[in-house]
């Protein structure tokens, strides 16, 4: 995760609404769920790693 993007439409002027939104809709899912498998596994990596270090002697 050393850089990241995240688009954003701005200014959009028109919209034509059709049977590919649901793929957009879809594969905007599939990302999302991809980044947060992302961000959870980082979490969960660096507190392994924190629990690790913890001295219990």
């Amino acid at each position: 995760m050393k850089e990241y993007a995240e688009w954003e439409f701005v200014d959009v002027k028109g919209f034509r609404i059709g049977s590919w939104m649901q793929d957009v809709l879809d594969i905007a899912a599939q990302i999302e769920t991809h980044r947060q498998r992302s961000v959870n596994k980082f979490i969960d990596d660096r507190a392994s790693k924190a629990a690790d270090e913890i001295d219990l002697a």
